[in-house]
């Protein structure tokens, strides 16, 4: 149930001021096309869509770059 309980929590991070990040390829539900169109409306209107490996990268260069700042203090 994807295009209603993700969506949903989408929806309520943004209106908390809270970045929504949705992984793509790890949520479902019975219908494909429901699911589509879920990760489009949170695309275009409350976050990011992103795959695993994406996300993975990004926290990645993330916890790289808080060591970096850690090694300048």
């Amino acid at each position: 149930m994807s295009e209603c309980c993700v969506e949903d929590t989408a929806r309520q991070a943004y209106q908390l001021h809270y970045p929504a990040v949705v992984i793509k390829d790890a949520v479902a539900t019975y219908d494909p096309r429901a699911t589509a169109t879920m990760l489009d409306v949170v695309d275009k209107n409350f976050g990011w869509v992103a795959g695993t490996e994406a996300v993975i990268d990004w926290l990645k260069a993330a916890q790289g770059a808080r060591a970096l700042s850690h090694k300048r203090k």
